[in-house]
């Protein structure tokens, strides 16, 4: 197995054959998915899914692929003005996200529909 294709295949197909729990599918991941990067202590974030992380972990391993496989080609193909406007789409988004949380006695609608909820 030295094709890369076959070496992403095999570290997906570990985490089924195995019953990795999450830490151990998060360490596996920088293998599987390799064009991705995960936030140090993402797997802490597995049980906030309302389905059991034995059954969510094949499709979460399916959306991941997809991911790593798809988007990063269709990123990389994107001419470079669609690439920065989406950067300072971005920046934008956290600008104004910033200016909201700073201004006194303003909530956000998230915050009113958890405390709603």
């Amino acid at each position: 197995m030295t094709r890369q294709p076959e070496l992403l295949c095999f570290y997906r197909a570990i985490s089924e054959i195995e019953d990795l729990d999450p830490d151990a599918y998060m360490e596996n991941a920088i293998r599987a998915f390799p064009d991705l990067f995960f936030v140090p202590g993402l797997s802490s974030q597995i049980p906030r899914f309302h389905t059991p992380y034995g059954e969510i972990r094949p499709r979460l391993t399916k959306h991941l692929a997809v991911l790593n496989d798809h988007l990063t080609l269709r990123v990389a193909r994107a001419p470079i003005h669609h690439r920065q406007r989406a950067c300072s789409s971005v920046n934008n988004h956290r600008h104004q996200l910033r200016r909201r949380r700073a201004v006194p006695g303003r909530r956000d609608r998230m915050t009113q529909l958890r405390k709603a909820g």
